[in-house]
C-alpha cells in the first residue's frame, strides 16, 4: 500500500480497507468488509473454533478520531470471547513523520486509557497494548500499526 501511496491520495478509509481485505482474500483467509458484529466492522477476518479478529481503520485526522475508532474495537466490536480476544488500530496517515504520528498516538491513548497497559518493540510505527475487555474480563490483545501514506515528492516544485 505504501509502495503506491501516489495513486491512493484521495481514496477513502473503506477503499484503503477494501485493498486490505482484497488482499487478505488472495493470501487464503475468511476476510471481509463491513461486516455487522455490533456495527459496521472495517475488516474482520473469521476462520475454524470460532476464531475473529477485528480491525478497526482510521485516517489519521485527530487523535480523538483515533480514540473513538479504539473505543469502537473495544467496546462496540470485540467479542473478548476465547478465540476472539485479538483485534487491530490501522491508522492510514497522510501526514509526514508517521514515527512521530505513532508516538505521539501512544501518549494520548495513555492519557486517555490508563487501563491500557503497553508493550513496546522496536518498530516506531507499531505497538501492542493489552487490556481488560470489559465484556467477559478477559485480556484484549490490540495491534496499533501506522500505514504511511504520505506523498508529496519535491521535484514536482522544481
Amino acid at each position: 500500500m505504501t509502495k503506491n501511496r501516489h495513486v491512493k491520495l484521495d481514496h477513502s478509509e473503506d477503499a484503503l480497507s477494501i485493498d486490505l481485505v482484497t488482499s487478505l482474500k488472495a493470501m487464503g483467509f475468511q476476510a471481509s468488509h463491513d461486516t455487522q458484529y455490533g456495527g459496521h466492522c472495517d475488516i474482520v477476518v473469521e476462520a475454524k473454533g470460532q476464531f475473529l479478529w477485528i480491525a478497526e481503520c482510521k485516517i489519521h485526522s485527530s487523535y480523538d478520531w483515533l480514540l473513538k475508532g479504539f473505543a469502537q474495537l473495544d467496546t462496540r466490536y470485540s467479542t473478548g470471547l476465547p478465540g476472539q480476544d485479538a483485534g487491530e488500530m490501522i491508522i492510514y496517515s497522510r501526514n509526514q513523520r508517521a514515527d512521530q504520528g505513532m508516538a505521539s498516538w501512544k501518549e494520548r491513548l495513555k492519557e486517555a486509557r490508563p487501563d491500557v497497559e503497553f508493550h513496546d518493540g522496536d518498530a516506531k510505527l507499531m505497538f501492542r497494548t493489552t487490556h481488560t475487555h470489559e465484556l467477559t474480563g478477559a485480556t484484549f490483545r490490540v495491534r496499533h500499526i501506522c500505514v504511511p501514506l504520505y506523498f508529496k515528492p519535491v521535484d514536482r516544485d522544481l
